[in-house]
């Protein structure tokens, strides 16, 4: 609840800067060739001290900085509405890992085919049914397989998904592993904290880990994540697996 308050009271007003930055530019590009006649007979003319032949290039950049921070409020408010979604699709009797992890490679599979052509599904057999929301956790792979994906930069890079039963803990094991750059030990050591984010630049919000890690943790499971720089990143989803009638 308290998220998907927050989203809300984010998204409103961020609306109106997004509206209202697209109406900027409009202006601003009507107004352009005015102001460059104007600087035309007016050698010395500034804006805000700053001279008329720096103005175009600083305003289109300083417009744009605003639609992409815009877009970027958008991108987390999306993802905290995910995460606040009540029930989400929570199964009594359990869901087949095996088919999360298959509609998750599915609904990723342009960015896959885009990346690498190492991309391999290795799932167990037999695996007993996982307790909590398939659609959660599905959302929880897809970001774990598009983090690896975004890791690697050549196409012969592997990315593995496989599944299996570890029968002493009573728990089903869904491994992400990739041959992509790895991390330090200082960054694997904040990799769960919202809003860290080594891809801010390329507009990464630092809330999938996060997130992810919530989820995992509601319905009784655990996500680890094992990596060393230039040997890749291998992210561990640990599910507790669902309790048979009368068990």
């Amino acid at each position: 609840m308290l998220a998907s308050g927050i989203a809300h009271e984010i998204n409103n007003p961020n609306n109106y800067i997004a509206f209202n930055t697209d109406l900027l530019t409009e202006i601003w590009r009507d107004a352009l060739p005015v102001l460059a006649a104007h600087a035309g007979q007016q050698p010395d003319f500034t804006l805000s001290g700053i001279p008329f032949d720096e103005i175009p290039a600083t305003t289109e950049r300083l417009l744009a900085g605003l639609a992409d921070g815009s877009r970027r409020i958008n991108t987390i408010v999306s993802q905290l509405k995910q995460y606040a979604r009540p029930g989400s699709g929570a199964c009594p009797s359990g869901f087949d890992i095996n088919r999360a992890v298959s509609n998750a490679a599915a609904l990723l599979d342009h960015h896959i085919h885009r990346q690498t052509d190492a991309f391999r599904l290795e799932l167990g057999n037999d695996l007993p049914p996982v307790s909590g929301s398939m659609q959660q956790i599905e959302q929880v792979l897809i970001n774990l397989i598009a983090n690896s994906l975004q890791a690697i930069s050549a196409r012969n890079q592997s990315v593995v998904v496989s599944t299996s039963f570890d029968k002493g803990n009573g728990e089903v094991v869904v491994v992400v592993a990739d041959q992509g750059c790895g991390m330090k030990a200082e960054t694997l050591a904040r990799l769960k904290e919202p809003f860290f984010s080594t891809r801010h630049d390329d507009g990464g919000t630092g809330l999938g880990i996060s997130i992810s890690d919530s989820i995992v943790n509601e319905q009784g499971g655990a996500l680890t994540f094992e990596s060393e720089p230039g040997k890749g990143t291998k992210a561990v989803v640990r599910l507790k697996i669902a309790l048979r009638n009368g068990a």
